[in-house]
């Protein structure tokens, strides 16, 4: 068991490291000079008919349950391709939200249920480890496969991230804000497909600095 349960955490890991963390680690400081800030991002992929779209300040870009959209304020003092991909990124998200509420809820629950379950049950196993009711290899073993079980079973709502991506690349070029220099357009394109992986159920989410 513990054997199989890291077979399916190391490969979801690998696939979160080598197409996520380092694709974007790569590519997000390429800096983009004449393109607009978080706000104004947002304001040209929503067109004139939604420029009154309703934006709250936070520590890092996300979205509610209602499609209300979060933006540091950090980051309007330069923009960069890490920054421009998760904006857009956030903004392709928040419109899926509006589409489907029920399969961001989804998406929200498998996410939250992949990370707090196998805590809780961590904290458990160790209060039994503690009263010597149960040995530390079966305890790992039950730990690992809880993580590894909850974590896979998110895999399929994966996929709202990936169309998300899709999404931010096409709205991107709709307002007229996709790169013309070929290098520009490479690393926000990297960037995209990298932040489908770095929202992975079960690990912390990573976000261009």
């Amino acid at each position: 068991m513990i054997f199989l349960s890291l077979v399916v955490l190391g490969v979801i890991a690998a696939l979160r490291f080598t197409k996520g963390v380092i694709p974007l680690r790569t590519y997000e400081s390429r800096e983009l000079p004449g393109f607009p800030g978080p706000v104004g991002l947002i304001r040209r992929l929503d067109g004139a008919e939604k420029r009154r779209r309703k934006l709250a300040e936070a520590r890092t870009p996300g979205v509610d349950e209602n499609g209300l959209i979060s933006l540091p304020p950090a980051w309007e003092g330069k923009v960069t391709a890490g920054r421009m991909a998760c904006v857009a990124h956030t903004w392709a998200l928040s419109i899926l939200v509006k589409e489907n509420a029920e399969a961001a809820k989804a998406r929200k629950t498998a996410i939250a249920r992949a990370t707090m379950i196998p805590f809780f049950t961590g904290l458990v196993l160790l209060g039994m480890i503690a009263a010597g009711l149960l040995k530390f290899q079966i305890a790992l073993a039950i730990g690992l496969a809880c993580w590894a079980f909850f974590t896979f079973s998110a895999i399929p709502t994966q996929f709202r991230e990936w169309k998300a991506a899709e999404m931010a690349k096409s709205g991107l070029k709709e307002a007229g804000l996709w790169p013309q220099l070929p290098s520009d357009a490479m690393a926000i394109e990297q960037c995209l497909k990298a932040l489908t992986w770095c929202h992975v159920a079960g690990f912390r989410r990573i976000l261009p600095r």
